[in-house]
């Protein structure tokens, strides 16, 4: 899994993970616009490439995202997602670890 190893990440290094997927899904669909049809010798990688996308999200949404309620009026819920995707939930909740998962979900989603 991605994700940043230590509790003690600066907060610039937070985004990174976010950065590397998301431009590994730009690359992929330019790739697929590009080259069409597929050369043969191409289509194992990008399913490996894919599935790295999907298995690190479905890895995120079920072992690190913290559903967190607020106290307004009527109370909301959000989902938030932490500094380690494969678990505990809540480590070092931040803008950073946000966007990072919202990156990975929208190169994900590309591939469904």
């Amino acid at each position: 899994m991605l994700g940043c190893t230590t509790t003690r990440t600066p907060a610039h290094a937070r985004t990174h993970t976010g950065i590397f997927v998301r431009y590994l899904g730009y690359t992929l669909a330019a790739i697929d616009a590009t080259l069409n049809p597929l050369p043969s010798w191409w289509t194992p990688y990008r399913q490996r490439f894919v599935a790295f996308l999907q298995t690190n999200a479905k890895a995120v949404w079920s072992t690190d995202q913290t559903v967190v309620t607020t106290n307004s009026t009527p109370p909301t819920s959000q989902s938030l997602f932490g500094l380690h995707w494969d678990g505990p939930r809540g480590v070092q909740l931040s803008t950073q670890t946000q966007t990072s998962a919202v990156d990975l979900f929208t190169a994900a989603l590309q591939f469904q």
